[in-house]
């Protein structure tokens, strides 16, 4: 099955700043056995409906799996 995700961070992780969260997120989906077909560009976004809050970093994900939609959000 093919999936599109979406991904954000407007917070620094265990990882380092919101582009290697990014980053680490697209490796730990990688290493679980589903292929990642197309990532998108990386886009700054103000947050809508907070202040004073950091801009998130957006991007989206292609990917493939046999997993069916409900094991796959418990897989992520």
């Amino acid at each position: 099955m093919i999936y599109a995700i979406g991904l954000g961070s407007n917070l620094n992780s265990r990882y380092g700043n919101q582009y290697q969260t990014l980053k680490k997120a697209i490796s730990c989906i990688r290493k679980k056995n589903i292929q990642v077909l197309k990532t998108s560009r990386i886009y700054i976004t103000q947050p809508v409906g907070m202040k004073g809050n950091n801009w998130f970093l957006n991007a989206a994900i292609i990917i493939s799996t046999q997993l069916q939609p409900l094991n796959l959000l418990l897989s992520l």
